[in-house]
C-alpha cells in the first residue's frame, strides 16, 4: 500500500482542492487534518477509503495529483525517507503543482526535497496551536485560487490529450482556447506556472485552430460565390414569399379581430337580455384572444375589455348543473354543504358536488320527482313523486326503503331538525308524519286543497304547511293543530327564520307575507308580478330569497326592500336552497338546470332598494360608509360592502355631503314655503340640527370644507354661499349663470365652481376671484380638485373632461363619452379619474389622460361617482334606481382574465355541455 492518500470529492466532476502526500506512520494526524479540511468545505483524496479494489493504485495517485489544485506534503522523518512520497513529490514538481509543505515532526533541512526547502513551511507540531496553523494553511491554499484552478483545469485537459496519443479532438477550440491563452499571458508572474506539457498543449491547440480558421475562410470564399448567386434567386423568391406572408398575416389578424368583435357583440347582446353568465363566457373568450393579439387596439380592444368588465363585475351565477332532461322541481344542499341533491320530472334524483361534478343518478321513481330533503345529519335523503311514492336513500345513493302512497301526488317532504321524523304533504290536503324507519304516524286532514310545502321550525316543535286553500297552518309535532294563518291567494311556499320566531310565506299573486310565530301578521310586500314557488330565509336571517314563475329570483331585506334580482333562468324557478354559510344560493327551474348563485361577487355589486332615480353618492369619511339619495327623497346609508344601514325620507333633497370631522351630514333641499333652497345640517339619525336660508332658487351642490368649519352651497340663483357651522352666512360668490358644483382644495383655502356659462372659476375663500378657465362648450356640471390640489378636472354638457393647472392653463382634453357628463370623481391617490355620463357608462382614466377602461352596467344615465377612501372601490348611481360598487384595484386585461377564469373554472371543467375547445380556455 502506498504512503500517500487523497479524500475524493463527494460529487462527481467536482474539482479537488488538495492532494496530501504523507507517511503511513503519520496517519492519525492526516485524519485530523482531513476532517478539518472537510469541515471547511475543502475536498481531499484518501487512499484508505477510496482506491477501488484491483485498481492501478499508482495511476490513481497520479490522477489525484493532476486533478488537485494544491499538493500538501506532510514533513516528518518517515515521509522524507519514504520512496513513495519522493515519487509523488517528483510527479507534482513535473506538473508544476502548487506545493504546500506542512511540518508535523521536525527534520534536518538537508533531508527535505530542495523544492520544499525553498518554500515557507507551515508548522503543525505539538507545540503549535492547530487552529492557528490551519488558518495559515487555508490562506496558502486560497491564494490566487482562480489562477490555480485554471492551471488544474488546463492540466487535466493536457493529460487527457497526452493519454489519447495527442488526438486532435481533445484540443482546445474557439473561446475556450483564447481564455486559456489569456490566462497564461496574464499569469506570467504567478505560481504555479504552466509546465511543459501544458505549454505544448496550448501550442498544438493554437496551431490546429489556425489551420481550421484558414480552411474555414477558404470554404467561406467558395461558398460566398454560390451564396451570392443563390441570394439573387432567394431574394426574388423571398420578396414573393414575403408578400404572400404579409397578405396571409393581414388576413389572419383581420380574422382574429373579427372573432373578437363578434364575441364582444355577442357578450353585449347576452347582457342586454339578462344572460350575464353567457355574457361572461363570450367576453372571456374575446379577452383571452386579446392577450395574444396586442396588435388589436382602438375600439375593438376597448369594447372587448369593457364587455368583460361589465359581465365579470355584474355576474352572480357561479355555476350551472346540467344533466336532467326535464323540469328540475326541487334542490337541496346537504347540511354540511358537501353535496347537492336535485329532483326532476325525468324521474331521477342526481347527487352533485358543489363544484358541479356529477356524483350519481338515483333511479327508482316511476313518475316525476317533486321534492328532496336531507336529514339533519345529512345521512338520509327523502324524495317524493307525482304518484305519491316516498323513497329514502342513504347519502351515497343506496336505497333504504320505499313508502308506497295512495296515488295522491306528494309535493313536499321535510325532515325535523332532530332527524327523528319527517313530514309529507299530499294533493288531497293530507299531511303525513313518518318515522325515519318508514313507519307511518297517523295522517292529518290538514287542508281543503293540495299542500304545496311543509316546513319544520328550527327547534322542531312546530310544523307549518302551505296550501292552495289560501292558508298556512301551524301544527305541533304530534299533529295537533295550533292555528291557521289566512292568506288571500294560493300559498306556494312557507319557511321559518333561523331563530324560529318569524314565518315567511309566499303566494301565487307574487306577495310575500311575514308572520310572528304566534300567527300575528307583520307585513306584506309585493315581490313578483307572477306566482312565487319558493321562499327561503338566509342562514343569518337577514335576507329572504324568492323564486317565481317570472323566471327570476329576488333577494329582500326583512323590511321588504329589494337587495338584488338574479336573472338567468329561461323558465319558471321552482326551488331554492342556501348553503350553510349563506354565500351560495341554489335554484332549480323548468329550464332543466340547477344554478349556483354567488351572493358576494368581490368585484362588483348592484345595490337595489331606491324606488326612484338615484341622483348622488357621497362617502362618509368618519366611518367609511356612504350615502345615496333618489328623486323620491329617500336617503340610504350603506356600508362599503353593500349592507344597508338605514333609510331616511327627506323630500325635495338635491345634494348631500358628510362632515370630515363630526358625525353629521349636510343636505340641500327645496324650501316648501318659497322658491328658494335650504341647507340643513342633520344628525346621523336624520334629525334636523341647523337650517340655513338665503338662496332664492334650488341648491345643486353642498360641500364641507376639509376642516369641517365651512359649508359651501351652489345654487341656480347664480351664487355660491359660504356658511359657518352655526349657519352664519359669510362670503357670496357671484356668477353669471346657475352654479352646478362646488369643491374645496385640500387645505381649504381655495374653491372651484362650475357654471352653466361654460366656465370654471377659482376663488379664495374670502370671495376674491383667482382665475377662470374657458374651454368647455356649454354648461359645466362638475369640477373637482385633485387630492394633492395641483390640478382641477371639469366636465359637462360638451361630453369632455378637461384637466387644468391652477393658473387656468389646460393640461388635457379627455374625449369618449357620447352624452352629457354629470359628475367626476378622483381617486384618493390622484391616479384615477372616473366620469359618469348619460351614455350609461363610467369611464376610468389615468391622470395623464389615457383611458383605462369603460364600466358598463347601468341601464340608464349614470348620475354620480365617488371613490372609497382606500381607492379600491368606485361607487356609482344611476337613473335606473341602482347603486353599483366596482372594485377598481386592478383593471388590467391580465387581471380581469384571471378573475374571469377563477369564476368560470368549475363550470368549464364539469359542465357536460361545454365544448371541448372551451375546456382549455383557462390555464
Amino acid at each position: 500500500m502506498t504512503d500517500s492518500s487523497t479524500l475524493k470529492p463527494s460529487s462527481a466532476g467536482a474539482m479537488l482542492e488538495v492532494f496530501i502526500s504523507y507517511s503511513r506512520r503519520d496517519k492519525s494526524f492526516v485524519q485530523k487534518l482531513c476532517a478539518a479540511l472537510r469541515e471547511s468545505n475543502r475536498s481531499v483524496w484518501v487512499d484508505w477509503e477510496d482506491i477501488p479494489p484491483l485498481a492501478n493504485w499508482r495511476q490513481e495517485i497520479y490522477d489525484g495529483i493532476v486533478e488537485a489544485n494544491a499538493f500538501l506534503f506532510i514533513i516528518s522523518p518517515d515521509s522524507v525517507a519514504s520512496y513513495e512520497c519522493k515519487v509523488e513529490i517528483e510527479h507534482a514538481i513535473k506538473l508544476n503543482k502548487r506545493l504546500v509543505p506542512i511540518v508535523y515532526h521536525n527534520v534536518e533541512a538537508d533531508k527535505v526535497h530542495p523544492a520544499l526547502s525553498a518554500l515557507n513551511w507551515i508548522f503543525f507540531e505539538e507545540s503549535n496551536d492547530f487552529d492557528t496553523s490551519f488558518q495559515t494553511l487555508l490562506q496558502a491554499i486560497d491564494t490566487d485560487l482562480d489562477h490555480v484552478r485554471t492551471h488544474t483545469r488546463l492540466l487535466v485537459k493536457a493529460e487527457e490529450w497526452q493519454q489519447k496519443a495527442k488526438d486532435e479532438s481533445c484540443l482546445l477550440r474557439g473561446n475556450d482556447l483564447e481564455l486559456l491563452e489569456q490566462w497564461a499571458a496574464e499569469g506570467i508572474n504567478k505560481n504555479p506556472q504552466p509546465n511543459e506539457l501544458q505549454r505544448d498543449y496550448l501550442a498544438a491547440s493554437r496551431s490546429a485552430e489556425n489551420t481550421y480558421q484558414r480552411r474555414e475562410r477558404r470554404r467561406q470564399r467558395i461558398a460566398l460565390v454560390s451564396v451570392s448567386l443563390g441570394l439573387m434567386i432567394s431574394t426574388i423568391l423571398g420578396l414573393i414569399t414575403l408578400s404572400q406572408y404579409q397578405k396571409a398575416e393581414a388576413n389572419r389578424r383581420e380574422a382574429i379581430a373579427g372573432q373578437i368583435k363578434a364575441l364582444s357583440a355577442s357578450s353585449n347582446a347576452q347582457f342586454v337580455v339578462d344572460q350575464n353568465f353567457e355574457a361572461l363566457i363570450d367576453s372571456l373568450k374575446a379577452a383571452t384572444m386579446l392577450l395574444d393579439a396586442d396588435w388589436v387596439q382602438g375600439d375593438t380592444r376597448l369594447q372587448a375589455l369593457a364587455n368583460l368588465t361589465q359581465a365579470l363585475y355584474l355576474v352572480e351565477e357561479r355555476n350551472r348543473l346540467e344533466k336532467h332532461t326535464d323540469w328540475v322541481n326541487s334542490v337541496s344542499f346537504s347540511p354540511d354543504g358537501q353535496i347537492i341533491a336535485s329532483a326532476s320530472g325525468d324521474r331521477t334524483i342526481i347527487i352533485w358536488q358543489p363544484d358541479g361534478t356529477w356524483v350519481k343518478t338515483l333511479e327508482g321513481h316511476r313518475d316525476g320527482v317533486l321534492s328532496v330533503d336531507f336529514s339533519s345529519d345529512g345521512q338520509i335523503l327523502a324524495s317524493s313523486d307525482l304518484e305519491g311514492t316516498i323513497k329514502l336513500w342513504r347519502r351515497d345513493g343506496t336505497p333504504i326503503t320505499t313508502l308506497e302512497g295512495n296515488g295522491e301526488t306528494i309535493r313536499s317532504v321535510s325532515f325535523s331538525p332532530n332527524g327523528e321524523i319527517f313530514a309529507s304533504g299530499r294533493n288531497d290536503g293530507t299531511m303525513q308524519l313518518w318515522r325515519v324507519d318508514g313507519t307511518a304516524i297517523a295522517p292529518i286532514a290538514a287542508h281543503q286543497d293540495q299542500i304545496r310545502e311543509v316546513s319544520f321550525s328550527p327547534d322542531g316543535q312546530v310544523l307549518a304547511s302551505a296550501s292552495d286553500d289560501t292558508t298556512i297552518k301551524l301544527w305541533q309535532r304530534d299533529g295537533t293543530a295550533i292555528r291557521t294563518l289566512q292568506d288571500t291567494a294560493r300559498v306556494g311556499s312557507v319557511n321559518f327564520s333561523p331563530d324560529g320566531q318569524t314565518i315567511v310565506s309566499a303566494n301565487f299573486e307574487g306577495e310575500v307575507k311575514l308572520w310572528r310565530r304566534d300567527g300575528t301578521p307583520l307585513f306584506t310586500f309585493a315581490a313578483h308580478e307572477e306566482s312565487i314557488r319558493s321562499v327561503r330565509f338566509s342562514p343569518n336571517g337577514e335576507a329572504i330569497a324568492t323564486a317565481s314563475t317570472d323566471q327570476t329570483i329576488k333577494l329582500w331585506r326583512r323590511d321588504g326592500t329589494l337587495i338584488t334580482t338574479l336573472f338567468g333562468h329561461t323558465a319558471p324557478v321552482r326551488s331554492l336552497s342556501f348553503s350553510s354559510n349563506g354565500e351560495i344560493l341554489l335554484s332549480a327551474s323548468d329550464d332543466d338546470t340547477i344554478r349556483l348563485w354567488q351572493l358576494n361577487n368581490p368585484l362588483g355589486r348592484v345595490l337595489e332598494g331606491h324606488p326612484d332615480a338615484v341622483k348622488q353618492v357621497r362617502m362618509n369619511p368618519s366611518d367609511e360608509s356612504f350615502g345615496s339619495f333618489s328623486e323620491d327623497g329617500t336617503i340610504q346609508f350603506w356600508r362599503i360592502d353593500g349592507a344597508l344601514l338605514k333609510t331616511l325620507q327627506i323630500n325635495g333633497i338635491r345634494a348631500i355631503d358628510f362632515s370630515p370631522t363630526n358625525p353629521v351630514f349636510v343636505i340641500s333641499r327645496d324650501d316648501s314655503t318659497s322658491e328658494g333652497g335650504l341647507v340643513e345640517v342633520r344628525h346621523p339619525e336624520g334629525e334636523e340640527f341647523r337650517t340655513f336660508r338665503g338662496h332664492t332658487s334650488w341648491i345643486n351642490d353642498v360641500r364641507f370644507s376639509p376642516d369641517g368649519n365651512l359649508i359651501a352651497s351652489a345654487s341656480n340663483d347664480k351664487t355660491v354661499r359660504l356658511w359657518n357651522r352655526d349657519g352664519d352666512q359669510g362670503t357670496i360668490l357671484q356668477h353669471e349663470g346657475s352654479v352646478f358644483t362646488v369643491d374645496f382644495n385640500p387645505n381649504g383655502e381655495l374653491i372651484v365652481t362650475a357654471s352653466d356659462d361654460g366656465q370654471v372659476y377659482l376663488w379664495n375663500t374670502d370671495g376674491t376671484p383667482v382665475s377662470s378657465f374657458r374651454g368647455h362648450e356649454g354648461s359645466v356640471y362638475s369640477a373637482r380638485f385633485s387630492p394633492d390640489g395641483q390640478y382641477i378636472v371639469s366636465a359637462g354638457n360638451d361630453q369632455t373632461l378637461r384637466l387644468w393647472n391652477l393658473d387656468g392653463t389646460p393640461i388635457a382634453v379627455l374625449e369618449g363619452h357620447t352624452k352629457v357628463i354629470n359628475e367626476i370623481g378622483i381617486s384618493p391617490d390622484g391616479q384615477m379619474i372616473a366620469s359618469a355620463s348619460d351614455d350609461q357608462t363610467i369611464r376610468v382614466w389615468r391622470r395623464d389622460g389615457s383611458l383605462i377602461t369603460v364600466l358598463k352596467g347601468h341601464q340608464e344615465g349614470v348620475t354620480s361617482v365617488n371613490f372609497s377612501p382606500d381607492g379600491q372601490t368606485l361607487i356609482s348611481t344611476s337613473d335606473d334606481q341602482t347603486v353599483i360598487l366596482w372594485n377598481v384595484q386592478d383593471l388590467s386585461l391580465e387581471n380581469l382574465v384571471t378573475q374571469g377564469c377563477n369564476w368560470l373554472r368549475d363550470y368549464l371543467r364539469t359542465n357536460p355541455n361545454v365544448e371541448e375547445r372551451d375546456r382549455t380556455l383557462c390555464p
